[in-house]
């Protein structure tokens, strides 16, 4: 009786054509060759506005929480870096035409050219999100969408929306905190932003209006709701709680240092004083963060049980 090897008992072993590799390699060569002609062109077309960017979160104080924002969404990438690269590797993605792409390219030439550079920051992740769908398909695409939503809040905010933003919060901290002064027996008169108390007269800045503070403290809720919340509603609420308390803190902020100016000198309420109040409202800001989400985990997880 004849013998039959291990190999044909298991049947004929499907090797790959020198055809096969070479179409894969192929591929991937030109899949790169995409990659790094669509990264350049992102690049010159986007340099003016990267420079831009850059000046701004060194001379804007509502674009120092920038870095954040980019590190922040980086990190986001990074966790899904393990279902990227099985995407990446994937032979059988499909490509899509460049339509996001171009359309993002568009906008920021329009920008640009219009001078409405805000317009041209936000074509970014339009434009990244294109070349990711243009070179790996919608799949792949998908995992960039949370991340690069987040990024809009690196940008700026334009000079007018600025202005009808902070204008109101500053008189409301202003006649929040000359109500808790009067409270406390200061003789308090307000003109605007300005508070004039004990023949002092101290002016609310924009930084005291918790605008600042808010757009990093805004950036830090809906990364961390998304991180340890499953619920849409529970991160809204979590996200939208930090307004209220953000303008609360800055009103205790003001009000303290009102008091301070009246009691020991104005000169200890600037400075290095007024800086290190900056510092704790950020902080108190992340630690009632922390509490409310806490409370929402807990929320989430009994009707989980129910």
């Amino acid at each position: 009786m004849a013998e039959h090897s291990q190999d044909e008992k298991d049947g004929p072993m499907m090797m790959e054509s020198p055809g096969d590799v070479q179409s894969g390699e192929q591929r991937e060569n030109r899949t790169l060759f995409i990659f790094g002609f669509l990264f350049l062109l992102f690049f010159f077309a986007y340099y003016p506005i990267i420079y831009d960017l850059r000046d701004s979160v060194i001379g804007n104080e509502l674009a120092r929480h920038a870095p954040l924002v980019i590190a922040l969404s980086g990190f986001l990438v990074y966790q899904k870096r393990k279902i990227l690269w099985e995407l990446l590797i994937n032979p059988v993605s499909a490509a899509e035409t460049p339509v996001f792409f171009l359309v993002g390219l568009s906008l920021n030439l329009l920008g640009q050219a219009s001078g409405v550079y805000f317009l041209a920051q936000l074509s970014i992740p339009l434009t990244l999100y294109g070349m990711a769908r243009f070179l790996k398909g919608v799949s792949f695409a998908r995992q960039f969408i949370f991340p690069l939503a987040l990024l809009v809040l690196a940008f700026p905010i334009p000079g007018k929306i600025y202005m009808d933003i902070v204008f109101p919060l500053k008189l409301l901290v202003t006649k929040a905190a000359a109500a808790l002064l009067t409270l406390m027996g200061y003789q308090v008169k307000i003109y605007g932003n300005i508070i004039e108390i004990s023949s002092l007269v101290l002016g609310v800045a924009d930084a005291c209006s918790g605008l600042n503070s808010l757009m990093a403290i805004l950036t830090l809720s809906i990364f961390y709701s998304y991180l340890v919340i499953r619920r849409w509603d529970f991160r809204l609420a979590i996200v939208i709680s930090m307004l209220p308390m953000i303008i609360m803190v800055n009103i205790i902020r003001v009000t303290t240092t009102a008091v301070v100016a009246v009691k020991w000198g104005p000169e200890l309420a600037e400075g290095k004083l007024h800086s290190l109040w900056g510092i704790a409202v950020f902080v108190v800001a992340v630690l009632g963060l922390m509490a409310i989400t806490k409370f929402f985990m807990v929320m989430e997880g009994r009707r989980s049980h129910d």
